[in-house]
Order: C-alpha cells, then structure tokens, then sequence
C-alpha cells in the first residue's frame, strides 16, 4: 500500500510537467516569469510547430524558422518550415522573413513597446541603444524600410514628431544627453527608411493627415532645438525630397520659403550646408544666362561660409524674381532674408538688372496700392501699415541692394 502514494505523485508530476513544461526546468535560466505567478512562466526557448504560434516576450526563436510579423498588432509569431503541397494561414498586413531578420523585427517590437510605456520598468538606456542600432542598420534595407514605414507612429513618438510640432516622447530613466541621443538615432532610421524609397514615402504619406503640416515641422522650432537635431530634421526632410511623392506638400507648406528663413537665422555652416543641398535639388533657382556662370563656378568652390553665401543669394534672388510680393506673403519674408544676408555679407550677390527691375515693379505696385486705399478709404486701418511697408521696399530697392542715393526720388510727400 505504500507504494500506490509513489505513484500517484509520479503521475501527478508527470501530468503537471507536460501541461506547465517550465515547472520542470531545473534551471531557472531556462525560463521567463512575466509576474509572481508561477503558472504564467514558459520556456526561453521558443518551441515551434508546423502552425503559426505567438512569440511571447524574451522567448528565443531558433535558428531556422519561420518568423513573420503581424503588423495589426505587431506581434511576433514563427513556426517550422511549410509543409510541401499545404496552404498555410496568411493574415492580413502580415511580414514573412526569415530567421535573420527576427532582430529588425524584435527591435521595432522593442520600440514600440517603450514608446508606448508597456514595460512595467524602463528597460536600460543601453538596451534601447542596442535595439535603435539595430533599427539602424536595417533601415536602408527597402523591404524594412516599408515595413519602418508601415509602422511609422512609434518612431515619430520616439523623435517628437508625432502630433503637435512640440510633442512629447517617452524619456522615462533618461538623462538629458540620452534622450538627446534617442531622438537622434531615430531621426536616422526614418531619413535611412525613406531615402531612394518610392513605396516607403508613399506608405507615410497615407499616415500623415497633414503632410504640409508635418514638412514644416522638420523646418521650423528651431530656437528650441539642438544644432545636431536640426540636422537630423533637415536630413529626413531631404531623403522625402526625392521621387516627388511630397511635391505638392512642399509647395503647399511654403518649405521653399522656410529653408531660405531658416538659412539666415542659424550660425552652423553644417546646417546652412544641408539647406544648400535640398534647396538646390529642388531646383528652385531661375538663373539668367548672366547669374549661370557665376553659380557654376560657385557650385566648384569649396562650402566655406562665403561660398555659401553667395551660391544661397543667387537662389534666393532668382526664385524671388517673378513672384508678386503683393500676392505672397512668404515672398516678402525671403526678401527680408536676402536683404539681411546683403547687409551682414555686401559682398554675396550683386543685385543684377533683372533682379531691381522687378524690384521696381514691385514698389510701383505697392505705392498704386497705397495710394488708391487713401483715396478711396483714408481711415483705412491697414493703410499706415502699407504705406510703411512702401518705405522699407524703397530702403531695400537703393540702401541694401542698389544705390542710397537713389533713394531720394523714390520717396513722394503727396502720399
């Protein structure tokens, strides 16, 4: 009768091993506990099957699998190889890699769980550098850079990008200089993701619901931002610049405008290096055939700040010509920048024929205007400010771009 105790525990071991196998691992290792309850403990190493299976946190997956993600609810799964001749389960939005890109796919899981603060404690700073370093170098990978795309909002939370133009990240148990660090990384995996990426560009613009407005966020707040991110901002804006896919964006959210600001306001010559180059691969300049020698040669020059300077003037000068200051107010604030470049630098551009000519034609418009809105409606309360606005068009026509003493005919008392 003693012996039937012995086999009834043997059993009831046995039984309880193969329905909770992490209850006989014998090393503690081998298995990972998500709370205090034993029975919600499983193996490390993942187990798989000829079916697809979910991927539980800090499960290893074998060499060799099936591993694909399921990009609804970003969850991992992974089992063996097909069977020959049987249809398997295909879910929606689903990613099927192979073994080695679990790491790309663990990693924006990572991601995402910490932007959305799903870990009970904040994983270690090194942790989420390791898994952004992986992200990184996948990035320029087209496939992943769709599958980045598709998956977009935890990165655009992680840059404070996502929503308002001063959204808030997740910074839990960073440092200053590791969230500053944070945010850059992510900046590169999105400029990576999207540059030469035709079908990654056309997967964010589907997420954005105001992609102007989302462009001049990478162009604007930048007194509140550190020269390195507004690199980085500027580096994502220029991997979106090509294929065209944001075109109609970039003319609708005045980016031109913005950058030509942007130029004159920063010290950095890396930053106003950077603006060069999109400015230029817009194509926005509209050079006469006497401004075309001086920009080829400038184009050889090396990119010191008075190279710069001169080669950002006559953009500047040439996309201003043709435009009505009178019909687009971001015109008239690039001009304000042109003059405030001539100021600081007189010699970056010579103000050509072509360029005061339509300056002229500008103050002749203007001072119609300012005329025809005192005679019809002297209480006008914008009439003052126009006729302000008249005089410092004649300040820029002769004190900064031409001649001062050719000011004192522009000026007429009966206005």
């Amino acid at each position: 009768m003693r012996v039937l105790p012995s086999v009834v525990s043997t059993t009831l071991f046995w039984c309880l091993a193969q329905t909770y196998p992490v209850i006989a691992a014998t090393n503690e290792k081998d298995i990972v506990c998500p709370d205090s309850n034993p029975l919600n403990c499983y193996p490390k190493l993942f187990v798989a099957t000829h079916e697809w299976q979910v991927v539980r946190e800090g499960q290893v997956i074998p060499a060799g699998l099936n591993v694909r993600l399921d990009l609804e609810n970003m969850s991992r799964e992974a089992k063996l190889g097909d069977v020959p001749g049987k249809k398997t389960e295909s879910k929606n939005h689903e990613l099927v890699v192979t073994d080695g890109d679990s790491e790309f796919l663990s990693s924006l899981d990572f991601l995402k769980r910490w932007v959305n603060t799903q870990y009970s404690e904040p994983p270690a700073y090194a942790e989420l550098v390791r898994h952004l370093d992986v992200l990184v170098d996948w990035a320029s990978d087209p496939e992943a850079g769709v599958t980045i795309a598709q998956n977009v909002q935890p990165l655009l939370k992680a840059s404070g990008l996502y929503g308002s133009k001063n959204a808030k990240h997740n910074t839990s148990g960073l440092t200053e200089s590791q969230a500053l660090k944070v945010r850059e990384m992510t900046y590169r995996i999105l400029s990576l993701s999207f540059r030469n990426n035709l079908e990654a560009q056309e997967k964010l613009l589907g997420f954005l619901n105001e992609p102007e407005v989302f462009l001049q966020h990478l162009v604007t707040g930048y007194e509140l931002e550190p020269d390195l991110i507004v690199q980085r901002k500027l580096g994502l804006l220029g991997s979106l610049m090509n294929n065209h896919v944001f075109s109609d964006y970039v003319e609708q959210g005045g980016i031109e405008a913005e950058l030509m600001l942007l130029y004159t306001k920063v010290d950095s010559l890396a930053i106003k290096q950077r603006i060069m180059t999109i400015l230029e691969d817009l194509r926005l300049e509209k050079r006469d055939a006497d401004a075309d020698a001086d920009a080829d040669a400038d184009a050889d020059a090396a990119d010191d700040g008075a190279s710069l300077n001169k080669r950002f003037a006559l953009l500047t000068r040439n996309s201003l010509v043709g435009t009505s200051l009178a019909a687009d107010p971001q015109s008239r604030r690039v001009l304000e920048s042109l003059g405030e470049l001539k100021q600081l630098d007189r010699s970056a551009f010579k103000a050509d024929t072509r360029f005061l000519d339509w300056m002229d034609k500008q103050i002749n418009l203007e001072r119609s205007h300012v005329i025809g809105l005192q005679k019809r409606e002297p209480d006008h309360p914008h009439a003052e400010a126009e006729r302000r606005y008249l005089d410092r068009l004649i300040e820029l026509r002769h004190q900064v771009f031409g001649n001062p003493l050719g000011s004192r005919k522009e000026y007429l008392d009966e206005l």
